[in-house]
């Protein structure tokens, strides 16, 4: 399976920022200044994924602060290479200002199991950056996902805590304890929406879109930590009901396979997120990357890259779980604003949606 994202970029960033913020202790004043020898780090993410017929290795480069696209074009890199360990280097494709791919035949590199890989790049001020070698470990097959109801706390308008029923979804999987590394497990959703444009002149349409879903939550799984060989009712997120679900909604699980040191950069990166705030924490401290500048090894570099292959299960959400639902678009009230820009833009083009398509996935049933 190739192409789903472990992590946005912009979830990343917020990552580190909270990293390097963390640096700094509670009790102290909160000064946002960014530290001067910060603010021109680099967050580097990237993986190689093998796939049956050819693999994928996808890389994006962006400064841990920043938030303007002026400093986005600032750190565009020069070239960027992966390399395996015998030494074959390809170059990758630019596709946007900070990301960079390339689709690998067997011809040109050998993308298997046990071989090892890494990044090389240098950026347009002449800095060179490497990352470790990864070693590439087999995936398991995952097992089934099902559906449950589940009341979760939330906060209300008045700063109360009250009940709301959300979804939840859940993998079972058997899973080999002798597994070196661990399982890191991706959530997508697609689903079908029919736009109604406010031009009578123009067509509606029907689009399948899909989106990363809770992407700064990570779910993983060390299988030697099981006392059997299988993983029950593992939660992978849980979600509020909205529109999205009107048509019909796919949740698709994406199950990767890590080598031990990718577990465990993921491993940190899990702890982070998920730390409440309490005086009983473990003390915040800094995700390791397999990352270095070649040149200067005082220069912090944040982010990882690794060797993976992944296997992909999908669920359909049933009207038992959402309920009847009606339809999103046309809106009660659709009429243009008087710039003439649209007051429900996914109504009006559900084509301008990232990753929409026309194309009804192969998948999809009605």
């Amino acid at each position: 399976m190739i192409g789903m994202n472990i992590f946005s970029n912009k979830h990343i960033a917020a990552l580190l920022v909270v990293i390097c913020l963390s640096w700094s202790s509670c009790i102290e004043e909160i000064d946002l200044t960014v530290p001067g020898d910060l603010t021109d780090s680099l967050a580097i993410q990237g993986r190689i994924e093998k796939g049956e017929t050819s693999s994928k290795v996808t890389l994006s480069v962006s400064n841990v602060f920043d938030f303007t696209s002026e400093s986005r074009n600032s750190i565009a890199i020069r070239e960027a290479f992966v390399v395996d360990e015998s030494g074959t280097r390809l170059e990758l494709e630019r596709t946007d200002v900070t990301s960079y791919e390339r689709v690998i035949t067997d011809d040109e590199m050998i993308v298997d199991y046990g071989r090892s890989y890494k990044i090389e790049l240098t950026t347009l001020d002449n800095r060179s950056y490497e990352s470790q070698f990864d070693r590439l470990v087999p995936a398991q097959v995952p097992g089934s996902l099902e559906l449950e109801k589940v009341n979760v706390l939330v906060v209300d308008n008045l700063d109360n805590f009250v009940e709301e029923e959300r979804i939840q979804l859940n993998i079972s999987s058997d899973v080999d304890p002798d597994t070196e590394g661990g399982l890191l497990w991706e959530v997508e959703q697609t689903f079908k929406m029919t736009d109604s444009p406010t031009n009578p002149r123009i067509d509606m349409k029907t689009c399948y879109i899909t989106e990363p879903v809770n992407a700064d939550k990570v779910n993983i799984l060390e299988p030697s930590q099981l006392a059997v060989g299988r993983v029950e009712n593992y939660p992978l997120l849980t979600a509020e009901v909205n529109f999205k679900y009107n048509q019909g909604l796919y949740f698709n699980v994406s199950q990767y396979s890590l080598s031990p040191e990718a577990y465990e950069y993921f491993r940190q990166l899990k702890i982070l997120t998920e730390r409440t705030g309490n005086m009983f924490d473990d003390p915040v401290g800094e995700v390791v990357s397999n990352f270095y500048n070649v040149n200067d090894p005082s220069d912090r570099v944040y982010g990882y890259f690794f060797a993976t292959e992944g296997e992909v299960i999908r669920l359909k959400v049933p009207v038992s779980i959402t309920g009847e639902l009606t339809d999103y678009c046309p809106p009660p009230v659709n009429n243009p604003r008087p710039d003439g820009s649209c007051p429900y833009g996914i109504c009006c083009d559900c084509l301008a949606e990232p990753e929409s398509t026309l194309i009804i996935p192969e998948y999809w049933e009605e």
